[in-house]
């Protein structure tokens, strides 16, 4: 189990620009996935959802060939916890569809 703590007060870009907390978020996963022979289970509360959507298109931005294959090496799946993503008929499709980002 580990945690992803970032300054909540930041727009997500600045996250890295500041702290580079993507680059960092990165090589936590990548080293927890190594020591745990298996991919990470992510789970994201509230505006860490939005966290982990700006994570996600940071990898396509900086990873543009290889950011599919980086997820499906080192993420099983994801689970949001009170995301503020459309709101809560937003999350009907997916609940009953099994959709996944």
């Amino acid at each position: 189990l580990m945690g992803a703590p970032y300054d909540w007060r930041l727009a997500p870009r600045r996250l890295e620009e500041r702290d580079a907390f993507f680059s960092k978020l990165k090589a936590d996963i990548e080293r927890a996935v190594q020591q745990n022979r298996r991919p990470a289970i992510v789970i994201a509360h509230s505006m860490g959802n939005l966290v982990l959507q700006y994570f996600m298109a940071w990898l396509e931005a900086t990873q543009p060939r290889t950011w599919r294959a980086w997820i499906d090496r080192h993420l099983w799946c994801y689970v949001g916890l009170g995301a503020p993503l459309l709101g809560a008929v937003g999350a009907l499709k997916p609940t009953l569809t099994g959709e996944t980002f």
